[in-house]
């Protein structure tokens, strides 16, 4: 166990905590061999670490007394690795709605919603509701959230003004809809490309067989198509290098080394350079290889408002998609069953596959399956039931496609 803790690798920022808070303790502990109170080592600490690079820039600030307090009695108890930051357990544990419910509110949405003009989102939501507690039944499952608020945050995924207006009668439902006009715009390839970093549900182990951590994805979407432009994995926290390295998926063709590599049997090239590029306010949009990405290609960056995914609905879209894909896997920190809070233990126990492993089944799966798998009809910008290739292919034919810089460039 304690191989496993100390076998996990850490972000720079983590570094710096973890050295912070041995210095902060072993300092304590000197000032209170020195018969000090622990008020009187709260007020010295602060005395010594004034000048400190980054005690004074550390966001959550110096510490209060029951803070080092707190670490003191941790670093004796479970030694030195229980200081280290537990990212891993960290998120929301109870989910807004299971794939069940999700299904039953699409469908819905589709046959009825779409064609009648008189039905209101609280029938919406009591219809759905009655028809999740009967398949809850028939499963012999207890029924997970399903409320109005469960069924508003599905509708409000959805990229499409005739869904999104739901007749609220409020100012939320006008600013839904004039987004959904503004994304409503996007009819071609490349016209809208939105890109983004998570952490995949999923232990990784080394070769040797230690669990090492979850590993980071960063994807790029094509908003008109759905296709997947780009897609790396990395070992790091989100960082600009690793959205540089998806950047160019988007310009470069590939090649037959990495369709045999990944053991790819539906071989396809999507490339082009985009007209606008759509992400989030993460610090790994940003930066001076960003910049350079940027004047190179000569194409637009959009930052979506802090707080709000459903700017970029069709990447969350595709990562919920993701997501689904992934937990089906023998170490998935969280499924359909259990939440991350019981399961992180479990997937701790379980991981088997290596970090390329997992990138090898990413691409086989994003090339094989996703690219070839219809969308619902409400979930497609264009209004259709195709396969992101399909449509890729339709709309690439009918018209020209900024082409992809040369190799040279």
């Amino acid at each position: 166990e304690d191989l496993k803790l100390r076998s996990r690798m850490l972000s720079k920022e983590d570094q710096l905590e973890f050295g912070f808070k041995k210095r902060v303790i072993l300092s304590a502990r000197k000032l209170r061999q020195q018969n000090y109170t622990w008020p009187a080592v709260h007020m010295q600490l602060i005395l010594d670490f004034i000048n400190d690079p980054y005690a004074r820039s550390r966001k959550d600030g110096f510490p209060s007394l029951r803070t080092i307090q707190s670490w003191d009695t941790i670093d004796r108890t479970k030694g030195t690795d229980g200081l280290r930051p537990k990212h891993a357990r960290k998120g929301n544990r109870t989910p807004r709605f299971d794939v069940q419910f999700e299904d039953i509110v699409l469908n819905i949405l589709e046959e009825d919603f779409l064609v009648s003009d008189r039905m209101t989102i609280s029938t919406l939501c009591d219809r759905a509701k009655a028809l999740y507690k009967v398949e809850c039944k028939k499963l012999g499952v207890s029924p997970g959230p399903c409320g109005s608020k469960a069924v508003k945050a599905i509708v409000q995924r959805l990229p499409h003004a005739n869904i999104v207006k739901l007749r609220m009668g409020s100012a939320q439902a006008r600013k839904n809809y004039l987004l959904a006009v503004e994304l409503q715009k996007v009819e071609l390839p490349l016209e809208r490309v939105e890109i983004d970093c998570t952490t995949l549900d999923l232990w990784c182990v080394y070769d040797n067989g230690v669990p090492v951590g979850r590993p980071t994805v960063c994807v790029a979407i094509d908003c008109a198509t759905g296709i997947i432009l780009g897609l790396q994995i990395s070992w790091n926290a989100p960082s600009s290098s690793l959205v540089a390295r998806t950047m160019k998926e988007v310009f470069v063709r590939k090649t037959d080394h990495f369709f045999d590599r990944f053991k790819i049997q539906n071989r396809f090239q999507a490339v082009g350079t985009p007209q606008m590029i759509v992400s989030d306010q993460g610090s790994e949009n940003s930066g001076p290889l960003i910049s350079s990405v940027l004047s190179s290609s000569a194409l637009d960056w959009n930052k979506c408002i802090p707080g709000q995914p459903d700017k970029k609905p069709f990447i969350e879209r595709f990562f919920r998609e993701l997501s689904r894909f992934i937990t089906q896997f023998q170490g998935a920190s969280q499924t359909s069953d259990i939440g991350a809070q019981k399961r992180t233990g479990i997937a701790e126990a379980e991981a088997e596959y290596t970090i390329q492993q997992v990138e090898e089944m990413l691409q086989r799966w994003r090339y094989d399956r996703y690219a070839t798998k219809n969308r619902r009809r409400v979930q497609n910008i264009l209004r259709t039931t195709e396969a992101p290739l399909a449509a890729w292919n339709r709309l690439t034919e009918r018209h020209l496609i900024p082409p992809a810089p040369l190799e040279h460039e």
